[in-house]
């Protein structure tokens, strides 16, 4: 529940739509915004921004009706909802669990990444 809000935001220099060459390092969030005024569905969006560049960037828009939206984060065998990579490093792996639907007819999704030092 609640307002808008940012999920997760780093700094990448993989090729991106915007960078579009591997190297050139790019600031990319994605965020939850509100779909509807009953707060029960979501919007998720990536911004993606040049590290050089001024002005808020590109953004696109990934899902709608999005029911919820879950990242966890692994620290020595346990998952974490928060993590801050400037003062803890890597993680070591990351969950994503995404619900899609509305009015009771949601499709749940997850996935694992595993993140290599």
């Amino acid at each position: 529940g609640g307002g808008d809000m940012e999920l997760l935001s780093f700094t990448t220099t993989a090729s991106t739509p915007l960078a579009k060459e591997p190297g050139l390092p790019a600031r990319v969030s994605y965020r939850l915004e509100i779909a509807d005024t009953d707060n029960t569905s979501y919007i998720l969006r990536r911004t993606e921004r040049g590290s050089l560049s001024i002005g808020e960037g590109r953004a696109y828009k990934l899902a709608e009706a999005l029911a919820a939206v879950e990242i966890r984060f692994l620290n020595n065998g346990n998952w974490l909802n928060r993590w801050d990579s400037q003062s803890q490093g890597l993680p070591g792996a990351v969950a994503l669990a995404v619900s899609i639907g509305t009015d009771g007819d949601v499709d749940a999704f997850r996935t694992i990444w595993k993140i290599d030092d």
